[in-house]
Order: C-alpha cells, then structure tokens, then sequence
C-alpha cells in the first residue's frame, strides 16, 4: 500500500451563507477594446435598477501586455456585495461586463478575429493579485504563468462572442487540504491548508439585438450571479495510512492464527479493570461480591472422584450460580437469549 504517494478522497458538505463577494474578472483580447460595467439591483417583488457609474470604478482600463490588451474588474476592497434576497431590501441580483470595440479601422466580419476571453477568478484566491493589491495581468500569458495559476485560469475561462450574452452562474467553493507531514502518514492530528475557489458555468447564451451599434464595432457581454448562497466545503481525508496497514495486518494475523491454532481463550478484563490500581480494585471487589466461590474450579482436585467427595451438593449448586453470573455479567451478552425465553413462556401461557 503506498501510503506516501495516496490521493487523498474528499468528503463535500454545504454551508448556507448570507452573503458572497463580488469575483474578479480579467479580459483579454487581440485589439484595442473598452469595458463598460453594469451593476443590476433588485428587490424580492422584482423591481430591477441598473447602475453604471460605481461599477465603473472598480475597472482598470485594457492595457496592451504581451502582446494583447488586458482589462480588468475587481473590487478593491473585496466587499460582499451579492446578499441573500430579504424581503423589501435591495440587492445586488448580477455583474455585467460588457466590451466594445468601435475603433474605425477595425471591422470584425472582414478580419474575423478571435473573440475577446473572460477569466473569472475568486476574489480571495486570484493568482493575479500581488500581495500589495496590485495586479500582475502577465499571468494570463499562459507561457508566462506557473501550472496552479494556468489551473485557475482555465477552469473558468469564457469566450465572448460578437453580439451574444453569456449569463455566467458561479458556486463558492473552500477546500480543505492536508499539509504533508509524517503524522498525516499515520492519520493522526492532521494539519490543514485552506483556500477558497469558484467554480463558473455557462447557463444560457442570448443574441444582443442592439441597432445603435454599427455593423463593424465589436460587442460582446459577460452577466456573472451566483448560482447558489451555499457554499461547498471539501474535506479531504486519507484512507491508507500506516495505522489502518497495522490494523490489516492485525485483522489478517488473527484470522489466520484463529484458523490454524483455534480461537484464543475469551479475556474480558482489560489493561484498566487488570492494572490500573483504582479500577483494578474496584473491579475485583465487585467480583468478590458477586462470585461467592472462588476459586470456580478448584484445579487441585484431579479427578471428579476426588471431586464429589470434597465437594458438597449445596457447594457444587453454588458454584454454578457463580459461573452462570460470571458468564452473564463479563462473558456472554443474554439479551437474544432472554427474548427467546421470554417468548416460550408466552407461547405456553
């Protein structure tokens, strides 16, 4: 069994929450492009309020890197901004980031370029903040980029097409991983890493219908809500460890010993009731009173001859009722037994 190399399984549980923070999201494009951004409230009969003026100031303007121009949405302060609709409160139902191109020289049906790229990260685990709070946009070269940050950006990655909508849902995720060490090898006392992700689908995808933009300008949106106020914990936990080989081992030595040697004599007092002074004086006070005749078999008489000449009738019944107490109190759980002489008797009645 490798126990160093084990892929550790994961054990998922839900946590209502009431509120969940606003993701990150970074575009990438081939050409110069603008992003424009929505933020939609609503109440709980339904009314709905667009706003435009604050979202804007969470967006850092394309800025050509490597390459491609790479814009970017985040709140700075990573406020918690979608919330748990209560009744007659506002709150913030969806982000919709929107970009256009309408530079005269670009005509998206003659040079059919590729469409623009939406990364949408958590906001407490993006591989594009620096620990300042500033941004690091090369990540999103992917040569440029470590295997756990190309994890993250791909795992969330969208197209945004000319003229389509693409209305994003995201579940919060928190995973909590095992730090390696020699106690997690024998599954004791485990330390644990945790760190949050998101996981993003793409639910539906709507034609925009808009006549104001001319047919050479470029225009694609990106709406992000939350699937869910829930989010999914993983747990992850070893199931091959030193102790559960020992265990094995111990399981397979006692069938084979039970197999080849019989089955060992029954020990019902353990390491506490035999050694620990309190408990051990206790227990054999308790078997004193109990078991009036001791010692139950006398192992100096070495025939029954010699033992019925010793042994009175009245001595002989007593030592029975000991033995039968002994096996009722330590050895041998009656309840099944008692239940089917219960229903004899009610059977003869």
């Amino acid at each position: 069994m490798d126990v160093n190399n084990e892929l550790p399984t994961i054990i998922t549980s839900e946590v209502p929450v009431g509120s969940l923070a606003v993701p990150d999201v970074a575009i990438s494009f081939d050409n110069p492009f603008h992003i424009y951004c929505t933020f939609t409230w609503t109440y709980n009969e339904g009314y709905h309020r667009t706003e435009n003026e604050t979202c804007i100031n969470y967006v850092t303007s394309p800025q050509f890197i490597q390459g491609a121009y790479r814009g970017y949405f985040s709140l700075t302060d990573n406020s918690t901004l979608f919330t748990f609709p209560k009744l007659n409160e506002e709150r913030l139902e969806s982000l919709a980031l929107t970009v256009v191109v309408d530079d005269p020289n670009f005509n998206a049906s003659k040079f059919n370029p590729t469409p623009p790229y939406a990364f949408i990260f958590d906001s407490e685990n993006n591989p594009l903040k620096l620990s300042d709070g500033t941004l690091n946009l090369t990540v999103l070269n992917v040569s440029q980029s470590t295997n756990y940050e190309r994890e993250l950006l791909f795992s969330n990655w969208f197209v945004m097409p000319d003229r389509l909508l693409n209305f994003v849902q995201f579940t919060k995720y928190k995973r909590k991983s095992i730090i390696p060490s020699w106690r997690s090898n024998f599954g004791m006392f485990l330390n644990y890493e945790d760190y949050t992700y998101i996981k993003a689908l793409l639910n539906q995808i709507f034609p925009l219908d808009i006549e104001e933009v001319q047919t050479e300008d470029y225009i694609g949106i990106i709406q992000v809500r939350p699937n869910s106020f829930v989010n999914v914990i993983e747990t992850e936990q070893r199931s091959r460890t030193y102790v559960s080989i020992f265990g094995v081992i111990g399981g397979a030595w006692g069938l084979a010993s039970a197999f080849l040697f019989g089955a060992s004599s029954i020990q019902p007092w353990g390491f506490v009731q035999s050694r620990c002074c309190g408990i051990k004086r206790k227990t054999q006070s308790k078997l004193r009173d109990s078991l009036s005749i001791l010692p139950l078999i006398d192992s100096s008489l070495s025939d029954r001859k010699s033992m019925a000449k010793e042994i009175t009738m009245g001595e002989m019944m007593e030592k029975l009722k000991s033995l039968e107490t002994l096996l009722r109190e330590y050895v041998i759980d009656i309840k099944y037994l008692q239940s089917i002489e219960k229903r004899s008797s009610n059977k003869e009645i």
